[in-house]
C-alpha cells in the first residue's frame, strides 16, 4: 500500500492511501489522502510525537479535545485519529479551495465589503459557537481558513493552541501569531480567552477589507512596537461602518473590546446571513440527522464490506468514537447528503422556471440557429407560465425570415398570443413559426398571470449575460419579445 512505500505506518496504510503534501508545519505535516473503503478525498494531518516536548504534547491533546468538541459546519470536520507509538494521525475534512491568505493576497486593496462580510459572519459565528462551548481557538489568522467552494463557505481549521477556558478565568499560556496576536498575550500577562480571538477578528476583517495586516512592519521588534501602541490606518475606501467595526475590536484595553454578540449586531453586518452553511448537511454533525432508511443503508453497505458488524457500528456511533468505523460511516452519509443535494438542484434547474440555465451564452455571440433554438426553449418557458397551452407565434420584425436575421443585442421578435377565436387575427410576417399547438382561452390564462407573475405588465426571465422580457398587455393580446441589453432589468424594445 502507499502508506508503507512512504514511511508511514502500517495501521494507517490499509485505511488511507497518502498522496500528497498540502502543507508543512514545526511538527506535522497535512497530506492529501482518499479514504480506501470508500473512495473520498481527506486532509490527513500527520504529527511526528517524537519532536514534540512536553508543551507541545499538551497543545496536540488539547486540539484533538476541542475538535472532538466543535462539530459546526463552518469548522474543519474531524473525522478520526489514528494514535501510534510515533505518529498520530488527525483525518479531516478536506477544503477545496484553498486558505484565507492566499485569497486575500490576490486582492492588492482588498475584498469588496460585501463579500468581505459574507465572509466575516460566518467565522464570526463559528467562534460564536466555540465560545458558547467555552472553547478559544488563540490562532485565529487567514491562514486557519479554509474555502469550501462548492458549498459557497469558508470553514476554521487548525485548533492546535485551543483550549478550553471557564468564564471569568484568565488564561496564562503565550501562543499564536505575531501579527495576529492581542497585545496582552505578547506582554506574557494572565489574559480573557474570548477576548484574544476578537482581537484576532479585527485583524482578519481589516485584512479581508484592505488587503494586508494592519500591524506589518519591517521586523518583528517594530510590528511588536505598532501591536502595542494599537497604531494602524483604515484606507479611505473603506466604509465607516466597517471602519468603526475594526475600531471596536482592536481596542488595546481588552475590556473595551466589542463582544461577540456586540459584532454579530453591529450594523455593517446587518444583512448577511451569518449561517449560509445551516442550508447543508454536510458535514454530518450526527447520525441521528438522517432517515432511519439512508442510516440503515450504510450500515449495511459497511457490514457487507467487512468494516464491522451491526453492533459494533451502532455503538461506535453511540460512543462518538472518531475511530475507521464513524469515519466510514459519516464520509458514506456525506456521499449520499451530497448526490441528493446535486439530483435535488439539477431537479430544480431543470424545471421551467429555472429555463434560464439555458441561455448561458450572450445573444451577440448567437447564430439565427441558435436563437431559434433559444427561443423554442423561450416557448417551454411559457408555456409552463401560460397553463393551458394558449397559442403563441413567434417571428422576427420587418418581414425577415430565420434564415436571415443578424442576430444583435437588440434584434427585435413580435410575440402573438391568441385564444381559438382570434388566432386567424394575429398578423402574418414572414415565415412564422409556431412553438405550441395548443389553444385555450388566453384571456384567462393572461389574468392568472397578471396576479401571479407579472411585474408591471411584464414578464421577467432573467438569462446570465442577456435578458428576456415579454411585455404582455391585455388588449390587444400581443407583445413583442427581444434581449435587452442588461444582466439586471427588463426593458421592451
Amino acid at each position: 500500500m502507499a502508506g508503507f512505500k512512504r514511511g508511514y505506518d502500517g495501521k494507517i496504510a490499509g485505511l488511507y492511501d497518502l498522496d500528497k503534501t498540502l502543507g508543512r508545519g514545526h511538527f506535522a505535516v497535512v497530506k492529501l489522502a482518499r479514504h480506501v473503503f470508500t473512495g473520498e478525498k481527506v486532509a490527513v494531518k500527520v504529527i511526528d510525537k517524537t519532536k514534540l516536548d512536553t508543551l507541545a504534547t499538551g497543545h496536540l491533546f488539547q486540539e484533538v479535545r476541542c475538535m472532538k468538541l466543535v462539530q459546526h459546519p463552518n469548522i474543519v470536520r474531524l473525522y478520526e485519529v489514528i494514535d501510534t507509538q510515533t505518529k498520530l494521525y488527525l483525518i479531516l475534512e478536506l477544503g477545496d479551495g484553498g486558505d484565507m491568505f492566499d485569497y486575500i493576497m490576490k486582492h492588492e486593496e482588498g475584498l469588496n465589503e460585501d463579500l468581505a462580510k459574507k465572509y466575516f459572519a460566518q467565522i464570526v459565528h463559528a467562534i460564536s459557537y466555540c465560545h458558547k462551548l467555552h472553547v478559544v481557538h488563540r490562532d485565529l489568522k487567514p491562514e486557519n481558513v479554509v474555502f469550501f467552494e462548492k458549498q459557497g463557505l469558508v470553514k476554521l481549521t487548525d485548533f492546535g493552541f485551543s483550549n478550553k477556558f471557564q468564564p471569568g478565568k484568565k488564561l496564562t499560556t503565550s501562543c499564536g501569531s505575531l501579527a495576529y496576536s492581542a497585545p496582552e498575550i505578547l506582554l506574557g500577562d494572565e489574559y480573557d480567552a474570548p477576548a484574544v480571538d476578537i482581537w484576532s477578528l479585527g485583524v482578519i476583517l481589516f485584512m479581508l477589507v484592505c488587503g494586508q495586516p494592519p500591524f506589518q512592519e519591517a521586523n518583528d521588534s517594530e510590528t511588536l512596537t505598532m501591536i502595542m501602541d494599537c497604531k494602524y490606518t483604515v484606507p479611505s475606501h473603506v466604509s465607516k461602518e466597517c471602519k468603526d467595526l475594526i475600531t471596536r475590536m482592536l481596542q488595546r484595553d481588552p475590556k473595551r473590546r466589542a463582544s461577540l454578540e456586540e459584532i454579530e449586531n453591529h450594523p455593517w453586518l446587518q444583512g448577511v446571513d451569518p449561517s449560509p452553511a445551516t442550508k447543508y448537511n454536510i458535514p454530518l454533525v450526527s447520525y441521528k440527522n438522517l432517515s432511519e432508511e439512508e442510516h440503515n443503508s450504510i450500515i449495511q453497505r459497511m457490514v457487507l464490506g467487512d468494516i464491522a458488524d451491526r453492533d459494533a457500528i451502532v455503538e461506535a456511533l453511540e460512543t462518538n468514537r472518531y475511530n475507521h468505523i464513524t469515519a466510514t460511516y459519516f464520509l458514506l452519509a456525506e456521499r449520499i447528503l451530497r448526490e441528493k443535494q446535486e439530483k435535488e438542484i439539477q431537479t430544480r434547474s431543470a424545471s421551467p422556471s429555472n429555463i434560464k440555465a439555458q441561455f448561458r451564452q450572450s445573444w451577440a455571440s448567437r447564430s439565427a440557429g441558435e436563437l431559434v433554438q433559444s427561443l423554442k426553449l423561450m416557448g417551454l418557458c411559457l408555456g409552463s407560465q401560460l397553463r393551458g397551452g394558449t397559442k403563441y407565434i413567434l417571428d422576427p420584425q420587418h418581414g425577415l425570415s430565420f434564415s436571415s436575421v443578424k442576430v444583435q443585442e437588440k434584434s427585435t421578435w413580435k410575440m402573438c398570443i391568441s385564444s381559438a377565436g382570434n388566432l386567424g387575427q394575429a398578423p402574418v410576417v414572414g415565415s412564422l413559426k409556431f412553438f405550441s399547438d395548443h389553444v385555450a382561452d388566453s384571456t384567462t390564462e393572461l389574468e392568472r398571470i397578471q396576479s401571479r407573475n407579472l411585474k408591471n405588465n411584464v414578464l421577467q426571465l432573467p438569462l446570465c449575460e442577456k435578458t428576456i422580457s415579454v411585455n404582455i398587455q391585455r388588449n390587444p393580446k400581443e407583445g413583442l419579445l427581444c434581449a435587452s441589453g442588461q444582466a439586471t432589468c427588463c426593458h421592451v424594445i
